[in-house]
């Protein structure tokens, strides 16, 4: 694709989800605030399931760039191009 002749600066359809360019709204907001408030209080695994397409692997992106400084993360994900910072 000519980014140019669009006015792209960036690649607009990748299969990967760029957080650059995602909008939460206020459900999804407060999805992922409960997501992290789990992670505070709980030892054990949090799942997040739904249906294909609904952006539970954007979330994913979204909460380990929000916690992975904070807290060890392990993901389990069949989708290939999200991957977490590999710790040294």
């Amino acid at each position: 694709m000519d980014l140019k002749r669009f006015g792209c600066q960036d690649e607009p359809f990748s299969q990967a989800p760029d957080l650059r360019y995602v909008y939460f709204d206020d459900l999804r907001r407060r999805v992922q605030e409960e997501i992290i408030s789990s992670i505070g209080r709980t030892s054990g695994p949090i799942v997040l399931t739904g249906e294909a397409g609904v952006g539970k692997t954007t979330m994913l992106q979204g909460l380990v760039e929000e916690i992975e400084n904070r807290t060890e993360c392990y993901l389990l994900s069949s989708t290939p191009w999200f991957t977490c910072r590999q710790s040294t």
